[in-house]
């Protein structure tokens, strides 16, 4: 019995932060931007899917912990998630068979390319969202897909 060739994925993760517009140094004042956001890992890797992972039409990924930390008296802030891609390369795989939820949540939400809400908070918080890769025997080709997320953080 021959084995199926199956795709492997590594989903970049990259971190963006947010500088309001017109920022500049002011003496005396700290520089930078107003809210640093830290992922960790810095790579979401799915491990290499086999028939029971195709067979159930997922394999998860165990997390990725983002850190937000604000710069003290800035105000609340909202946590966002896009991919800056339509699609995993090779054969064209749709980012939004890449799926994400928040700690504590059970709602799965495909990956877009346009800014989503994960959370929003005040102070430091340590932020850990879930992955989802979505399997299909029929449309998966044999492969090696990557993606990149972006998480941004903004004062609103």
């Amino acid at each position: 019995m021959t084995r199926p060739r199956l795709p492997v994925l590594l989903v970049a993760v990259a971190a963006l932060l947010s500088v309001p517009a017109g920022a500049r140094a002011q003496k005396g004042k700290p520089t930078g931007p107003p809210i640093t956001v830290t992922p960790t890992p810095g790579n979401v890797v799915f491990p290499t899917p086999g028939v029971p992972e195709f067979d159930a039409g997922y394999v998860d990924q165990s997390g990725v912990t983002v850190t937000v930390q604000p710069r003290p008296n800035k105000g609340p802030w909202e946590l966002l998630i896009r991919s800056d891609m339509p699609d995993m390369g090779g054969y064209g795989k749709p980012v939004g068979d890449i799926l994400w939820r928040l700690s504590g949540s059970s709602t799965w939400t495909p990956l877009t390319t346009t800014d989503q809400i994960v959370t929003q908070g005040q102070d430091t918080q340590d932020v850990v969202i879930y992955f989802r890769l979505l399997l299909n025997w029929a449309n998966d080709e044999p492969n090696t897909y990557t993606a990149n997320i972006v998480f941004t953080a903004q004062n609103y």
